[in-house]
C-alpha cells in the first residue's frame, strides 16, 4: 500500500494536484515508518519526494525539514552499513562523512 500511495502521489504532483499528492505522501510515509521504522531508507525516499513537492509549492521551510530528515537517515544508514565515519581522500586530506558529534535532525 505504501508503494502504491507513493506512486499515486507522484502522479498527482505531476498533474498539478499538490494538496492531494501531499496527503498520499503522508499516508505512504506513515506506513513506511510503521513497517520499517523511522530510519529506513524508504522513509528517506518519501521524505525527498515530499520535500520536492513542498518546495515547488512554495513551502520552503517544510521542504527543508523533509530534506534534512532524509539526509540524516541516508547518512546514518550509510555510516552503519559501511562502518565508515571518516576516510582519507586521494590527496591525504581528511574527509568527514558525518560530524564528530551526533547531531539531531533539527541541528543539521
Amino acid at each position: 500500500e505504501a508503494a502504491l500511495r507513493n506512486s499515486l502521489a507522484d502522479c498527482l504532483a505531476h498533474i498539478g494536484q499538490p494538496e492531494l499528492s501531499l496527503k498520499h505522501y503522508e499516508a505512504s510515509l506513515a506506513i513506511k515508518r510503521r513497517i520499517g521504522g523511522d530510519h529506513h531508507n524508504e522513509v528517506a525516499h518519501t521524505l525527498m519526494s515530499m520535500g520536492a513537492l513542498l518546495g515547488s509549492s512554495g513551502d520552503t521551510s517544510g521542504a527543508l525539514n523533509c530534506f534534512k530528515e532524509a539526509l540524516y537517515i541516508y547518512r546514518t544508514n550509510l555510516e552503519q552499513e559501511s562502518g565508515v565515519h571518516r576516510e582519507k581522500a586521494g590527496g591525504g586530506e581528511e574527509v568527514t562523512f558525518y560530524g564528530e558529534e551526533h547531531e539531531s535532525v533539527n541541528q543539521l
